[in-house]
């Protein structure tokens, strides 16, 4: 009797055990009721939540109370913050950052203008056409990126003086480069350009310095695009280790010269 009393326990507490419900599986999500990504639903905290910052809110907007087209906690250009904004948005590598905190250093303002902008090595894929807005912009260096075109928007930089783009996977430089009357450097070593816009000589570079700023090495350009105003050094590389790929380049020309013009 004793053993079929225990018989009958050991079963009702097994169809017990078996009919409990299962415990829920918790909601991640951030559980701060006072960042931008609140998520009321969640039962468990996963380190996601983003803030506003001083001069940006939680809509990416400009903090500017002052309405002078200045943000109000730092003094910068509302319309300069919402350029890396638009860098942010374009480029998923930058997702999750701030505009400030994309900048690399020697970056720089200048009474609240963005001056000197540099975002090199972020694995960017993209530059985004509001570009064009940095109207006070200088110094632009995106070089080491994952760049395949350059946005017309960049020939509006007039002030610009020194352009670095080396290092991407650029294959044509836009005609827009050629409104850009104050630059003196250009880097585009390393690409894979097969083209060079015509009047390229008419900037205002000092294409015959002793020490040029300049230079196209390490890229696919014909010999058409060899202008005149190009050394062989910046042409080739300094040490002749940077040359074009020239592999593709059919004799042509008036004269029938080698590697003149693409193949067809």
């Amino acid at each position: 009797m004793r053993l079929l009393t225990l018989i009958l326990c050991l079963f009702v507490f097994s169809c017990d055990s078996d009919s409990s419900p299962a415990a829920p599986s918790p909601i991640l999500g951030c559980m701060d009721n006072t960042a931008c990504n609140y998520d009321g639903t969640a039962t468990q905290d996963d380190d996601s939540c983003e803030y506003s910052q001083e001069y940006i809110n939680c809509d990416n907007v400009c903090i500017d109370i002052n309405n002078d087209g200045y943000a109000d906690s730092n003094g910068y250009s509302c319309s300069d913050i919402y350029v890396l904004q638009d860098f942010i948005d374009i480029n998923p590598i930058l997702d999750g950052q701030h505009p400030l905190e994309i900048l690399r250093p020697y970056s720089g303002f200048n009474s609240g203008r963005l001056t000197k902008l540099v975002l090199t090595f972020h694995e960017l894929i993209s530059i985004p056409e509001s570009i064009s807005d940095l109207d006070a912009l200088e110094h632009l260096a995106l070089g080491n990126n994952q760049l395949e075109s350059i946005p017309n928007a960049i020939g509006d930089l007039i002030n610009l003086v020194n352009l670095q783009l080396d290092e991407n996977n650029l294959t044509t430089i836009p005609e827009s480069i050629l409104n850009l009357v104050n630059l003196t450097t250009l880097n585009l070593t390393d690409n894979q350009l097969i083209s060079l816009p015509m009047g390229l000589c008419d900037l205002n570079i000092e294409w015959d310095a002793s020490v040029p700023s300049y230079t196209f090495s390490g890229n696919n350009l014909c010999e058409e695009y060899h202008y005149d105003c190009i050394g062989d050094q910046e042409w080739w590389g300094s040490y002749g280790d940077e040359p074009q790929d020239q592999s593709n380049c059919c004799e042509g020309g008036p004269d029938g010269q080698p590697n003149w013009t693409a193949c067809p």
